[in-house]
Parts: C-alpha cells; structure tokens; sequence
C-alpha cells in the first residue's frame, strides 16, 4: 500500500523527510513536467517550474 501524496508532502514540509520528497518526485515528475512543457514550450524550463512548484519557497538553490 502507497501513502497518499498529501501525507507525504506534509510531512516533507513538517521535517525535511527527504525519502517522502523522493518518493512523490518519482511518482509526478514526467506527468507533471510534460504538462509544463505544454505551456513554457521548453524542457529546462518545464522541470524548473515543475521543481519551484513542489518544493517550498527557499528550498531550492539557483
């Protein structure tokens, strides 16, 4: 049985659970990327959106 995404993310934002922020990565990230491109019509900058809108302001280096 998989734990729902909500928990994960929630407790990825409550403790830095770096495992739970994997796990929802490696679930979402080609669909929601894909989905990305179809608006930025760029690669790069489809998973760059895809990584600012998962993680939380401050989480991401530049």
């Amino acid at each position: 049985m998989t734990e729902k995404d909500e928990v994960l993310y929630n407790r990825f934002l409550a403790n830095r659970h770096e495992a739970d922020f994997r796990v929802l990565l490696e679930r979402d990230r080609e669909s929601l990327t894909l989905f990305l491109y179809g608006y930025v019509h760029n690669m790069e900058d489809a998973e760059e959106v895809m990584l600012d809108t998962i993680l939380p302001n401050n989480s991401r280096r530049h």
